[in-house]
């Protein structure tokens, strides 16, 4: 992906065929900034625990873009 993509859209990493939804972008995480910061997609937020750090280069695959304004 060139662009950030939006909170809200459901995406695919590499190596993994689950889906995640974006809920945060440029999150810092112990002294890392991450491009986004997603759940798991359709169970949503449990833990904080449950949070998927990851950068752009890792989406693969778009499922469904999020909302712009």
């Amino acid at each position: 992906m060139t662009k950030k993509l939006p909170v809200g859209s459901i995406i695919e990493f590499k190596g993994n065929k689950d889906k995640f939804m974006i809920v945060g972008k440029d999150v810092k995480k112990d002294n890392t900034i991450y491009d986004y910061m997603c759940t798991v997609y359709p169970y949503g937020f449990i833990k904080e625990q449950d949070f998927v750090y990851a950068n752009d280069e890792s989406v693969v695959l778009l499922w469904h873009l999020g909302n712009i304004n």
